[in-house]
């Protein structure tokens, strides 16, 4: 049983450590930047993960969205400036990017005009507040505990008082010892 715990705390630990998404970016502001923009999307592909998770190797929405991301971080927009073009659309944007145009000549029009237009609030992955969550957890075990005891206490008999004249753990012999 130890060594079951053992095993699974280790195997949950390793997608803590694998890099989340591939990118060709190298300088450290721009990965993170990449990786801020990754995780604050969601994928549009079916999946519904966010774009750092989408578990598609060769996933036909999340491919070209990393691309244009590494594009746009190169060509000096913030992450939020990204993230905000998802949202709203990149309008012009795109007629001078080099991943757009690659889109346009692979005939991925549809994809390019999504870009364009934007998605709309829906592309924002949302995190819930996970203070709140694990405070509740806390809460509610507290609670559980708390009556489990008031319950335990409340459920056990009163001690009544012996009305028969033997001493406690006194065995009765005979019938006749109940008539006194």
């Amino acid at each position: 049983m130890r060594y079951g715990l053992f095993l699974l705390c280790v195997t949950m630990t390793f997608p803590l450590v694998a890099q989340k998404v591939y990118t060709d970016l190298t300088r450290p502001q721009e990965v993170r930047a990449f990786t801020e923009v990754s995780d604050n999307l969601i994928c549009q592909c079916g999946c519904n993960f966010v774009l750092s998770s989408c578990p598609h190797t060769e996933c036909p929405w999340g491919i070209p969205a990393r691309r244009l991301i590494e594009s746009r971080i190169q060509s000096g927009d913030t992450a939020a400036q990204v993230i905000a073009d998802f949202e709203q659309g990149f309008k012009d944007k795109l007629t001078t990017d080099p991943v757009a145009r690659s889109l346009l000549m692979q005939g991925r029009a549809d994809l390019y005009a999504q870009f364009r237009d934007g998605y709309g609030p829906s592309i924002r992955a949302r995190t819930p507040p996970y203070f709140l969550i694990a405070l509740s957890v806390a809460a509610l075990v507290l609670a559980f505990f708390t009556l489990r005891l008031f319950w335990q206490k409340n459920r056990r008999p009163k001690n009544l008082p012996q009305e028969s004249g033997l001493a406690k753990g006194a065995q009765i012999d005979d019938w006749t010892e109940l008539d006194r």
